[in-house]
């Protein structure tokens, strides 16, 4: 009986951890809805920081993940985004970082991407 109680006891205590972790996830994309979309999709244990100009990405917290638009203000010829991922994985190595674009032309996106870099990247097109 007194097993059964412990097993019981330990069961409720992970599920209480679980409960109450928190993640961070960094989301940086121009596109207000994207934002709006990210936040309705993801478990309530996420908290999602949102910028819209890279200016003020806030590179001294720490997250868990971070979504970054490749493709910053539309400019499909100049992936700002890219410039967030690099100061990003240079100054958190630990974070898992998802390149997005509503730009389906993945040879583009990965075009602008260093060679020694193979990130994931996520079609705006599949939110949700």
């Amino acid at each position: 009986m007194t097993s059964e109680k412990n097993s019981a006891s330990q069961v409720n205590s992970k599920n209480s951890l679980q409960s109450t972790r928190a993640f961070h996830l960094l989301l940086v994309d121009d596109d207000p809805l994207i934002h709006q979309a990210l936040k309705l999709c993801l478990p309530k244990e996420w908290n999602v920081y949102g910028v819209q100009d890279p200016n003020h990405v806030p590179f001294e917290r720490f997250f868990h993940a971070a979504f970054v638009d490749m493709h910053l203000f539309g400019d499909l010829t100049n992936p700002a985004g890219l410039k967030v991922i690099e100061r990003l994985a240079r100054s958190q190595p630990q974070l898992e970082i998802v390149a997005i674009s509503g730009d389906m032309n993945r040879g583009l996106t990965y075009g602008a991407l260093p060679e020694s870099w193979s990130p994931t990247i996520l079609s705006k097109a599949t939110f949700c």
